[in-house]
């Protein structure tokens, strides 16, 4: 799964989803910005990143996590997705950030 990543109409990157591993590369035209959205976690170059500190965000970049919903707003989005036919159990990260779109408080 794939998720392009925008930030004040601007593409900021690409996260990707394969095998549980969530990765994240950053769009060239949007380092040549140069502003960087998370200097002391994500690397701002060209190389793919992978967030190795599984234990809080499912290998998920921070900055990207913020986006996330608390406990009640995850299982809004649970319940919107199993109405569609989803089990909860079977949502990826990427699915809720989907869910969430620009509406979200983080980036």
């Amino acid at each position: 799964m794939e998720v392009t990543i925008f930030l004040y109409g601007m593409m900021l990157g690409t996260l990707y989803e394969r095998d549980g591993v969530i990765s994240f590369e950053y769009e060239q035209d949007f380092i040549d910005t140069d502003m960087n959205v998370s200097p002391i976690k994500l690397p701002f170059d060209t190389n793919t990143y992978v967030n190795t500190d599984d234990k809080y965000f499912n290998t998920l970049a921070g900055v990207f996590f913020d986006s996330l919903p608390d406990k009640f707003g995850t299982k809004v989005i649970e319940r919107y997705y199993e109405s569609k036919g989803l089990l909860a159990k079977d949502l990826s990260v990427l699915q809720k950030l989907i869910f969430i779109g620009s509406h979200g408080m983080g980036l």
